[in-house]
């Protein structure tokens, strides 16, 4: 298996060049002399507004052109994303918990950024910037600069966390401008809460439902996907420690797996990065053998057991190589595994005679192992892999502990359009 393990890698290495080509789609950059240059746009799971981003005129052109503020007023992927350019001022205050002050934090930069539009309408427009720091909504005034509606978390004397909500006064203004006679939109607007799908409904509302862009539908949340596969896993099995088992070596055995499993994309439109979580049902049978000199007579001692294993793993799958047709991901998490110990044999024969030794603990049935995994996905819906649990304890004897090693080949069929 550990052969296999690397031809695998060696032929995914091998084709690599052919596919990095990235996940190039339909799209546009406007140049900063106005000019709309038509192509596409190498479209990332971009969770943090991007600062850079690359663009070719001819899909099959070897080398893009790269454009950021410095040479670009706006950008789009057609039918997903669209950025604008905007010199804006960018609250400074922190966002987590762990790191509020102790009083308003009022600091804030000038920066020329892409904004990601999510409302342009009649009367209002919506935009979004992520950095590093915290997310922060911008809305613009028919045509003039977008700036940014305001929400500061602090700590109070008394270690109370505290919203400054400014944002909310800044959207019944516009509200009190645009639709005067909505008072329900206005006693809407008090409650409203610091999030994307929110502000969107109370935009949306200000321009009277009058939105006329593409980018209106665009939802680039999750996505979950099932999947079901089978394996074949080849574990070992070892003991480790004060026991006399401990000089007899390994014991390997392959058996199928049966997976059935559930892949949760972030950016369904660019799938770069998704967690999977998988259930599986394997075993292993385990045979140990090992010399010993009972009652000065040469013998062998033997240990030997089925064992039955659900598993439930989780991991976080990243697409190195991630086009339409081919993606190429490595994997890493953990399993909860739970096993069934049947046909338990520890025994001793010396001179044709068979005799009593004491057993070996194989509880508690319930481990926990780390798991790293590698594949390769074809036209969205064949995922073939291979997954490695490196060398694990399963057993809390204080005097040995049997060590757990599995190596798993496997196709898996997802359900995708």
């Amino acid at each position: 298996m550990k052969h296999l393990l690397l031809l695998f890698l060696l032929g995914l290495l091998y084709l690599t060049p052919a596919y990095t080509q990235g996940n190039y789609k339909a799209g546009y950059v406007v140049n900063l002399s106005g000019d709309t240059l038509t192509g596409f746009i190498d479209y990332r799971d971009w969770n943090k507004n991007p600062q850079q981003i690359f663009f070719k005129k001819d899909l099959n052109a070897r080398t893009p052109d790269s454009y950021s503020v410095k040479n670009a007023s706006a950008f789009a992927v057609n039918g997903y994303e669209l950025y604008r350019k905007y010199t804006v001022s960018v609250s400074q205050n922190l966002d987590e918990q762990i790191d509020l002050a102790e009083r308003v934090d009022s600091t804030y930069t000038i920066d020329t950024v892409f904004l990601r539009l999510l409302i342009k309408g009649k009367y209002v427009s919506l935009y979004q910037y992520e950095d590093a720091l915290k997310q922060r909504f911008y809305i613009a005034d028919k045509n003039q600069v977008p700036y940014e509606l305001i929400y500061r978390r602090y700590f109070d004397p008394t270690l109370h966390i505290l919203g400054d909500r400014i944002y909310l006064g800044q959207l019944k203004r516009l509200a009190s401008i645009y639709q005067p006679q909505n008072m329900a939109l206005q006693t809407e607007i008090t409650t409203i809460p610091y999030y994307s799908n929110e502000l969107k409904k109370i935009a949306t509302e200000i321009n009277g439902n009058l939105i006329d862009n593409e980018f209106n539908k665009l939802d680039i949340g999750t996505r979950p996907l099932f999947f079901i596969g089978v394996s074949l896993t080849s574990t070992t099995e070892q003991v480790k420690g004060n026991n006399e088992f401990a000089t007899a070596g390994a014991s390997t055995s392959i058996f199928p797996q049966i997976n059935l499993g559930l892949d949760l994309i972030f950016n369904k439109n660019v799938g770069t990065s998704l967690v999977r979580a998988e259930l599986g049902l394997s075993g292993n049978k385990t045979s140990l053998s090992t010399s010993v000199s009972p009652y000065s007579t040469t013998g062998t001692d033997y240990l030997k057991f089925n064992q039955y294993t659900a598993s439930l793993s989780v991991q976080y799958l990243y697409n190195f190589i991630n086009t339409v047709t081919t993606k190429f991901y490595l994997g890493a998490g953990a399993t909860i595994n739970y096993s069934a110990y049947t046909n338990e044999q520890t025994y001793g024969m010396a001179s044709g005679s068979k005799y009593t030794i004491p057993s070996v603990a194989l509880e508690p049935p319930g481990f926990f192992t780390p798991k790293a995994s590698v594949g390769l996905m074809a036209n969205k819906k064949i995922d073939v892999h291979l997954a490695w649990i490196p060398p694990s304890p399963i057993d809390s004897n204080p005097q040995y502990y049997i060590r757990f090693t599995s190596y798993q080949f496997g196709v898996n069929y997802r359900f995708d359009k």
